[in-house]
């Protein structure tokens, strides 16, 4: 056991066990470890009941425990509520970050869509351009326009030294047929003159 368990057995007084023999000298050795005062208790076979918690007494509003007990519960208090708010103000921010996602998401869903279109259409007009770049279009065109094919054209040469000619014969182009004029209706015969 150990120095306490050789202990037990002494009277609380102070003799030795023994006191008429002679025991054999021991070297003495200084005592480092405290000490504890009081007797000894003997050990027994049940171990000692523990003592019951204590019960805390009510205390009244203006005494030094409820200040203190309120001091520490109040920078508890605001700890938690400090918690909480962060806690509301990071859910509602996700919220309205993830709420503005969506309205990008269907606003550049919107615009591919437009987008399309619009390239849809500019290939529509380049494929109508193409077609009437051909002669025989450009011909109905100016004839429904009203225009006459030119005759042979007329070249002006300038030379060197100033001199202009001629070359090739510029004849004018031949009038139109007039389109038939719808006839208007005759003015609407009034009363005689009074």
């Amino acid at each position: 056991m150990g120095r306490t368990g050789s202990l037990q057995g002494l009277p609380a007084t102070g003799e030795r066990p023994g006191a008429g023999t002679e025991a054999p000298a021991r070297p003495v050795r200084a005592h480092t470890a405290p000490v504890r005062a009081g007797t000894l208790r003997a050990r027994t076979g049940t171990r000692p009941t523990p003592a019951p918690a204590p019960v805390p007494r009510p205390v009244a509003d203006g005494s030094p425990a409820a200040r203190v007990r309120s001091a520490v519960g109040a920078p508890r208090a605001r700890l938690v509520l400090l918690v909480v708010t962060l806690l509301v103000a990071t859910t509602l921010g996700l919220l309205f970050l993830n709420t503005a996602i969506a309205v990008n998401s269907l606003k550049a869903t919107q615009l591919a869509a437009a987008n399309e279109d619009r390239a849809q259409e500019v290939q529509r007009l380049e494929r109508r351009v193409i077609a009437g770049d051909t002669p025989v279009e450009l011909a109905e065109a100016a004839r429904a326009a009203g225009m006459v094919p030119a005759g042979p054209a007329g070249y002006l040469v300038v030379g060197e030294d100033g001199t202009v000619t001629l070359r090739g014969e510029p004849v004018p182009a031949e009038a139109p047929e007039p389109e038939e004029e719808p006839e208007l209706p005759a003015e609407p015969v009034t009363g005689g003159e009074d």
